[in-house]
């Protein structure tokens, strides 16, 4: 039997009403896939004019009811890493399912999809046909993460289409390297809220605060914006508090932390750093091992013939060289800096 093609008027729509959809990556069509059950109610096999599946035991996913009780549980946090751990065939019909019921936990105002969306299409392009020109993006969205995610041509008009809507409709949303640092970050963090443990803003200059409030949180994201405004900082693996942690014999330990600790720069450049070992080599020496350090009198972070970062214990000034344990660069031009801002984030529920 073969597929049925869907035209392109009804390609922002097709979501709420087909069961099952396939996208091919080369075409510009969407293939409507039946499904057909054979005899043993185990097995499924779809087939349409291009592609043939083998029958095969349906994969012990989570169901869309699972999901929808959850939901109206109020069960959110749930229902988000369901999502992320679920990897749903791209023809599964609980794909369709689930995008209008998400939709619906952000829609505020009534008909918003119906009416106001195409209100507001027709007032930005003059028409509610898709264009076949590029849709130039608005200036908060970042290039390089514009990931296709398998969607065709036609696809990535309609996606394009919603974010200039979207930018038109809300003119206060501003581009944040957060987003970018967020996407270097491990994924089982991704999964945990973030929240401010310390501030110079709000809990002043001090050491003794920062260990107070920081050191028994795993792990912490360390951001410095300087008094010439560069912004950079560190993912520090492991508690601040092993600084008080003693060897057999009695002595604290120099350096602590693991290699998932790495070190970033958001401006003016952006760019992440992580541990020279992350690759596997092993003869990589002492040197490359040295993650993190404190005592009452400072904080370093990186080691080996210079530290990535090193803060005095008023939180006020620092110096950034290059290290043998992330292979850095300076994070600022002039190798030393005043502190402006501090901040320090955990996460909550790790």
């Amino acid at each position: 039997m073969v597929g049925k093609v869907l035209g392109i008027k009804d390609l922002e729509q097709f979501s709420s009403r087909r069961s099952s959809v396939y996208v091919d990556p080369e075409c510009d069509k969407f293939f409507e896939l039946p499904l057909f059950i054979a005899a043993s109610s185990n097995d499924i096999t779809t087939k349409c004019q291009c592609f043939q599946f083998s029958p095969g035991k349906e994969p012990a996913l989570r169901s869309y009811t699972e999901i929808q009780q959850l939901l109206q549980q109020g069960k959110k946090r749930d229902v988000k890493n369901i999502l992320r751990e679920n990897s749903w065939p791209i023809n599964s019909p609980i794909r369709a399912q689930l995008w209008p019921m998400l939709c619906g936990q952000h829609q505020t105002k009534q008909q918003m999809l119906d009416g106001f969306y195409w209100e507001m299409v027709h007032q930005v392009f003059g028409t509610t046909e898709l264009s076949e020109k590029p849709i130039m993006l608005p200036a908060f969205v970042d290039a390089t993460h514009c990931l296709p995610y398998h969607l065709t041509s036609t696809g990535r008009a309609v996606a394009d289409r919603i974010v200039n809507v979207l930018g038109y409709d809300c003119p206060d949303i501003t581009y944040s390297p957060l987003f970018t640092l967020w996407s270097w970050l491990p994924v089982r963090i991704t999964m945990y809220q973030p929240v401010l443990l310390y501030t110079t803003e709000e809990h002043g200059c001090s050491l003794t605060t920062f260990y107070v409030r920081v050191e028994q949180h795993e792990p912490t994201l360390l951001m410095i914006k300087t008094c010439n405004n560069e912004v950079f900082g560190a993912y520090c693996s492991s508690r601040w508090f092993e600084r008080n942690v003693k060897d057999d014999k009695g002595q604290r330990q120099a350096y602590f932390g693991t290699g998932e600790t790495f070190l970033f720069s958001l401006y003016p450049e952006r760019a992440k750093y992580p541990w020279v070992g992350i690759e596997g080599d092993k003869d990589l020496g002492h040197s490359s091992e040295l993650f993190m350090a404190a005592d009452s009198k400072m904080i370093t972070i990186g080691g080996g013939e210079g530290q990535a970062i090193w803060m005095d214990e008023n939180i006020r000034f620092g110096k950034t060289d290059s290290c043998k344990t992330f292979n850095n660069p300076p994070l600022c031009p002039s190798g030393d800096f005043e502190i402006r801002v501090l901040e320090v984030y955990g996460f909550v529920g790790i």
